[in-house]
């Protein structure tokens, strides 16, 4: 039956399972219906989410795509299952319950959706009664997202969606019928562009002859941007339309400010058809594999003029994969050394040698060994030695550097070239990934003290991969 959507819960709930009693008793479930059945499908869910005023359709790379995009889904850094509860003054409660496993083309993902409530139940006198009005829905959904690009994956996702009352006399109408949604996002550099459809599918039907009631088919569209030299601001835009039902939808603005990779500050506002906009603001608490987070919302004076509180809680698996601080360049040369496998030393001088290719051509293999060489100088916090001058001293001392992976032949490249360290390589690739491994050889010991590797899905992305194995060289402590 008809209930509820998030802001408008609190003032339409006790009218709306009044109605449904009192439809069940005349048999008359149309009366009065202007709205789809299943409004709880409405109640946004994630604290990020809410915090930054339901905006969020493009950039929710973690476990709430499930809700908000599922497309989004291939873009999730790491294999993650969140929590999200809330709970209003109106003894309404919902919870949002979902894991994301991302792989490297395909994602996978599973939510489940819940929301009870009650209300007092009075006789035509006014007299409290034992017994009270409620309502227990559920929406459970698998979903697959696919990475057809670098840039571009959609998603789909289907479930059942449930709703139960508990009514005078025991009575216990209920029903459950199918849903889909679908999603596409394109994610390029700072931008990001998503849409979504959600609650496509079957109709609710509760009881004997009474007719069969859609769920609200709702579209999110909706827009990203990253802004600053570390891209720790985000400005997100959406709007969503309810086609069945002319009264939920509306604009959605919002923000995220990321202070360090430890705390986030968030804001925006939501409208809502036929209702005042409702400013929305939270923070989010990072701690590594653990990420908490707040929202609150503002309720405008036609929703009772209160605020909505939502907290959320999500675990990280794997390795993690964290937002990367530009850290001030460093005066003093920085060390090259690899976690776990020797203490960091100095640097003064380093080369770079040719990578073996493994499936690849050597002319290939080369080039991203250059493309590792000029990142690795972009950084600014290693001396790199020329490939020119490389090539130059090498050739004088009749030297053959080219397929040079093992830590003997690095040693000897290195005590030529006048340098501390050696970095050495291969570019392989198996079906359509590349995959780069780097060794650091530490010249006057022979030992290889890192060890670092990273992945293409298209020869397009090796620039960028080379740029993270730089990044993961200077910054041997950023990898602990």
């Amino acid at each position: 039956m008809k209930c509820f959507r998030g802001s408008l819960v609190r003032s339409k709930l006790q009218k709306c399972v009044a109605a449904f009693a009192l439809s069940f008793a005349l048999t008359a479930v149309k009366a009065g219906a202007d709205m789809p059945t299943g409004q709880f499908l409405l109640i946004g869910q994630g604290a990020r989410a809410e915090a930054m005023g339901e905006s969020v359709v493009a950039n929710c790379m973690d476990e709430t795509a499930t809700y908000w995009n599922p497309a989004a889904m291939s873009y999730a850094p790491n294999p993650v299952v969140g929590f999200n509860s809330y709970s209003s003054a109106d003894n309404i409660n919902s919870s949002n319950i979902a894991f994301v496993i991302p792989f490297k083309r395909f994602s996978f993902g599973v939510r489940l959706l819940t929301m009870n409530s009650s209300i007092d139940n009075y006789d035509a006198n006014g007299n409290l009664l034992s017994q009270s009005l409620a309502e227990n829905d559920s929406s459970e959904s698998l979903l697959v997202s696919y990475r057809l690009l670098d840039c571009l994956s959609l998603g789909l996702g289907i479930g059942n969606t449930k709703m139960i009352f508990t009514l005078p006399n025991n009575n216990n109408p209920g029903g459950s019928t199918s849903n889909t949604s679908l999603g596409i996002l394109f994610k390029k550099d700072n931008l990001a562009l998503g849409a979504s459809f959600s609650n496509l599918g079957g109709e609710l039907k509760f009881y004997g002859n009474s007719p069969s009631e859609s769920l609200p088919q709702t579209l999110n569209i909706g827009g990203a941007l990253s802004l600053l030299e570390k891209k720790n601001l985000t400005l997100s835009v959406a709007l969503q339309s309810v086609a069945n039902d002319s009264n939920a939808g509306g604009f959605r603005v919002g923000g995220e400010y990321l202070f360090n990779k430890y705390f986030a500050l968030r804001a925006g506002i939501i409208t809502i058809q036929n209702s005042d906009p409702e400013p929305t603001f939270g923070f989010g608490l990072n701690f590594g594999r653990f990420e908490l987070d707040y929202a609150d919302t503002l309720m405008t004076s036609n929703s009772g003029g209160s605020s909505e509180n939502r907290i959320g809680l999500s675990v990280k698996f794997g390795k993690i994969v964290e937002v990367e601080e530009k850290k001030p360049e460093a005066a003093q040369p920085v060390s090259v050394a690899a976690t776990n496998l020797a203490p960091a030393a100095p640097v003064t001088n380093i080369a770079v040698a040719d990578f073996a290719g493994k499936n690849v051509s050597q002319a290939d293999a080369s080039i991203v060994a250059d493309f590792l060489r000029t990142e690795l100088v972009g950084t600014g916090k290693c001396n790199v030695v020329e490939k020119a001058n490389m090539d130059k001293i090498l050739a004088e001392s009749a030297f053959q550097q080219s397929g040079c992976t093992t830590s003997e032949c690095a040693v000897q490249i290195g005590k030529i070239l006048n340098v501390k360290h050696m970095i050495v390589g291969s570019l392989s690739k198996l079906m359509d990934t590349y995959y780069i491994t780097v060794n650091v050889v530490e010249v006057e010991t022979s030992k290889i003290v890192a060890s670092y590797d990273e992945e293409a899905m298209s020869s397009k992305e090796l620039r960028a991969a080379c740029k993270t194995l730089a990044q993961k060289l200077v910054n041997p402590e950023a990898n602990k």
